[in-house]
């Protein structure tokens, strides 16, 4: 049939950049169609399209029925939209005007053809988009370059619903803040209408990042971002409620800042009320056991003044672990650094603990290698962080057991101090909470010791101060090693 049409209409039809079909309307045969039809329905020449059936490549099944009518009809058809198969059975989307004419003496209709799927591809990301936009928990507003309301989705007009039902499509932004001052919707603008409305404006036509802004009852975060064609893009996030628990967290800030220089009022007065009179326990207790206003006849009080006078010294030592670890969990610790024999420093923490009346009935050892090197730490305090685990070790041992006391200097350089005891050791359940501040731990159900609790956890935070650190290893019925360890840079080098 292509040779029925002239030379110069064969040329047209040819090079047209639009699919082209001639068909017969009475029984839909297709009589001609040019290269760019072959082109997009796959096929490999004219000819193999004009022997197949038009069922099979030219509209979809649920179009068939309309697109045949139309022909019967020989009626024009104009901007008729189908989804159609290639001939590998692939889909795409075309365009479709119908115009009827005569051809060859045949009623006939020229079919035009034009590639939309690209368009389709792109209304679909666009739709899904949209749905995607509406289901948002954040609102969304766009507004053009001429600041008229292009869309708000359902998530803006609900944290907006006090808003007027007036904001519609072609709002202006101006007459939009305009409504909500007049009806008292912007509590923040009340008392300074005008300035807020200027302020309010400049930045939605100025976008500088986020801002709070109040709607009533719901506090928002607005964030407007300008978009390449002039217009206004706005996200909205409801933070009434992260904003009622900053207020909430803010408040109870501000009670435990008062809670916690209640404590310290509380610890400072008792720190002076109780030193004094224990000061005083302790000096007439050592005045009556030395002896030195007279000769105590009776050795029973004599054995009772030395229970007075170190129940005294216990009480005083108590008072200063526990002032002691305010001034830590303050801040307001300062370390007093000297060069220390730690040698010197480490007899003498022995002594002290053999000297105590519950450890006449323990073995001690000493371990340490000869060239052990001076250290630059605050002395009061290293003799706390030794103290605290030998009074440990001496309180829950056993009848008949044993503790060594040994120091050296470790692989990485540093000095480590090791306290191991063969006493009734502590559960590993129960290995973290000794650490903790005042979290003694009754190691056996019939040991009852008297204490705070704060021995250890007041150690490892005073080896800290000093860069350090303190480990606990224990095993229930064979004992518990505490290992202290001194930085490298405490280690004074001969």
């Amino acid at each position: 049939m292509v040779e029925s049409l002239n030379d110069h209409m064969k040329q047209i039809l040819e090079n047209c950049p639009i699919g082209i079909a001639i068909l017969e309307t009475g029984t839909g045969e297709r009589l001609y169609v040019n290269s760019m039809l072959v082109k997009m329905l796959g096929a490999e020449s004219a000819e193999e399209l004009l022997d197949r059936d038009i069922s099979e490549t030219w509209v979809h099944e649920e179009d068939l029925e309309y697109a045949f009518s139309i022909f019967q009809k020989h009626e024009q058809l104009v901007n008729f939209e189908s989804e159609r198969k290639r001939l590998d059975g692939s889909k795409w989307w075309v365009l479709m005007n119908f115009q009827p004419i005569h051809f060859e003496g045949k009623v006939a209709g020229i079919v035009w053809h034009v590639d939309i799927t690209q368009r389709k591809d792109q209304e679909r990301i666009a739709n899904n988009l949209f749905a995607a936009i509406e289901s948002l928990s954040e609102g969304v507003t766009l507004f053009d370059a001429e600041d008229r309301l292009i869309y708000a989705n359902k998530s803006w007009h609900f944290m907006n619903r006090a808003v007027p039902e007036n904001f519609v499509e072609g709002t202006v932004f101006k007459d939009h803040l305009k409504t909500l001052v007049e009806r008292g919707l912007a509590p923040e603008a009340r008392g300074r209408e005008a300035e807020w409305m200027a302020e309010r404006l400049t930045r939605h036509r100025n976008p500088t990042g986020p801002f709070e802004l109040q709607r009533e009852d719901v506090r928002l975060l607005v964030d407007e971002q300008r978009l390449p064609d002039g217009g206004i893009a706005t996200l909205y996030t409801d933070i009434t409620e992260l904003k009622r628990a900053e207020e909430d967290l803010q408040n109870a800030l501000v009670v435990a800042e008062r809670a916690n220089h209640a404590k310290s009022d509380f610890l400072a007065c008792m720190s002076h009320e109780l030193r004094t009179p224990l000061n005083a326990i302790i000096g007439f207790s050592e005045m009556i056991m030395e002896q030195v206003l007279g000769a105590i006849e009776n050795d029973r009080y004599h054995e009772y003044m030395l229970d007075i006078h170190n129940s005294g010294r216990h009480l005083l030592h108590l008072v200063n672990d526990v002032l002691d670890l305010e001034k830590i969990e303050a801040g307001q610790f300062a370390l007093h650094e000297d060069d220390v024999n730690i040698d010197d420093l480490l007899i003498y923490c022995l002594r002290m603990i053999k000297g105590r009346k519950e450890a006449s009935s323990i073995s001690f050892h000493y371990e340490t290698p000869d060239d052990l090197p001076m250290v630059r730490v605050d002395e009061r305090l290293l003799k706390q962080i030794v103290l605290n685990p030998l009074a440990n070790a001496v309180k829950y041992n056993q009848k008949g057991g044993a503790i060594t006391l040994s120091a050296h200097v470790n692989a990485d350089n540093g000095l480590s101090i090791v306290v191991a005891d063969t006493g009734v050791g502590i559960a590993e359940e129960h290995m973290q909470e000794v650490m903790e501040p005042f979290g003694q731990v009754r190691a056996n159900a019939l040991l009852s010791h008297e204490g705070t609790g704060l021995g250890l956890s007041l150690s490892k935070q005073l080896v800290q101060l000093h860069g350090g650190t303190l480990e606990l290893e224990s095993e229930i019925g064979k004992g518990t090693t505490v290992t202290v360890c001194l930085p490298a840079e405490r280690i004074i080098c001969s």
